[in-house]
């Protein structure tokens, strides 16, 4: 998988985009675009054969289809085989294929990745107990200024080991040190500040009141040896099976380090949604104290805001809508994967996604307060009677129905 490991189960259903596999007796959704290109393929084509019940029952539009999987991996030769298939099959997907090859042609010679559905600007309503009594981290503008300085320090320190083209790219929330190309800097500073963005438009966060100690430092590295480097320099970790991880201390401060795998548009989507997902861990991190939240909470919550940001681009609603249907129709007890405190399986992630998504339908507003009452020292189990009147019991069962009716997941 791009986000390390390898998976086997049993296959227990599959769609255009996300495979759900049975693994350790829960249900685990992928989507394709989080698995590595030959094994994407593979997959893709292996389940379109036993479909169709013979490799030569390929239709037009399932060659078009791996062909079009292809483009997004950067790999327009094998593309190309792809469609010149689809159109011996049909020849009306000649000039499909002749556009897709034109995108793919004008995308890679000046490529612009937008920042999808980035939530912006606020809708001027007040919540009752608004997050506008957030007043900030509690340092006044001079000490910002010194941590401002004292980070800008241990980023150039970083930078100086890692390599000397890796430099400072500086926003109004955020310091980027990156080895990326010059041209890229600016789409780095809109990903990290459309997630800052979302999260202070969810919290209705006050403008001046600033949610870090200083700024938020971030790593964006172009290989996975200066990520595995930096990661060793700033916390003496190994993160060879990560693409991204976030650092934090009891005081609020926090730091990022992210890499992209290849070039492609899986690859630098694959890094987006990443950065987005490790950014909010950060800002929810430093926002009101350093109090922790559940990990099923802060990792479906991330999850969410990745979507939001990044659009299409990103498949996590369609993985978080495949497990928690599988989930249902196994009838498996929610409450142990997600509730009971403790660490949560990077492959569940998909599952607090839904159940994040669940309460944000429900109530918004009672979920950013529902946050706010964790951060402030309740349990888990008191802020959620308080802002929902529910138990762990019914949270689950309100979940279940509102899987059970199909409905939208935030961030679509």
């Amino acid at each position: 998988m791009n986000y390390g490991g390898q998976l086997y189960g049993r296959l227990l259903s599959h769609d255009d985009d996300v495979l759900v596999l049975e693994i350790d007796g829960l249900p685990c959704a992928v989507a394709y675009d989080q698995l590595e290109t030959g094994s994407a393929f593979k997959t893709m084509r292996d389940l379109m054969i036993a479909q169709r019940g013979h490799a030569d029952a390929l239709t037009a539009a399932d060659h078009f289809r791996l062909g079009m999987l292809q483009l997004r991996r950067n790999r327009p030769t094998h593309a190309r085989q792809s469609f010149r298939r689809a159109t011996r099959a049909d020849a009306t997907y000649r000039d499909k294929a002749a556009d897709a090859m034109k995108r793919f042609r004008t995308a890679r010679n000046g490529r612009s990745i937008e920042s999808g559905n980035a939530v912006s600007g606020r809708d001027g309503e007040n919540q009752e107990e608004s997050s506008r009594s957030f007043s900030g981290t509690g340092y006044d503008d001079a000490q910002r200024a010194k941590i401002i300085e004292g980070y800008k320090k241990v980023g150039g320190e970083v930078a100086r080991q890692v390599g000397a083209d890796t430099v400072l790219v500086e926003t109004e929330h955020f310091l980027i040190w990156t080895d990326w190309a010059k041209a890229e800097h600016g789409q780095l500073a809109v990903w990290c500040e459309a997630m800052y963005d979302a999260l202070a438009h969810m919290f209705d966060i006050a403008p001046d009141a600033p949610v870090f100690p200083g700024k938020c430092l971030v790593f964006c590295l172009r290989s996975q040896s200066r990520f595995l480097r930096t990661a060793k320099i700033l916390d003496n970790y190994n993160a060879v099976n990560a693409l991204g991880y976030t650092s934090t201390d009891a005081n609020g401060h926090s730091h990022v380090v992210v890499f992209r795998q290849g070039g492609s548009p899986v690859g630098r989507d694959a890094f987006a949604s990443t950065l987005v997902h490790e950014g909010v861990h950060a800002f929810v991190h430093s926002y009101r104290g350093p109090g922790r939240i559940p990990t099923w909470l802060n990792e479906g919550l991330a999850n969410v805001v990745a979507e939001q940001v990044m659009g299409d681009r990103c498949p996590n609603a369609e993985t978080a809508a495949a497990a928690a249907r599988a989930f249902v129709r196994g009838d498996l007890p929610l409450s142990r994967v997600l509730i009971e405190g403790g660490m949560l399986d990077a492959r569940l992630y998909p599952l607090a996604h839904s159940v994040v998504a669940c309460l944000m339908a429900e109530d918004r507003e009672a979920f950013s307060n529902f946050i706010n009452d964790i951060k402030a020292g309740l349990s888990m189990e008191e802020a959620l009677n308080r802002r929902y009147e529910w138990s762990v019991a019914v949270l689950e069962e309100q979940w279940r129905t509102w899987v059970a009716r199909g409905a939208e997941t935030p961030g679509r």
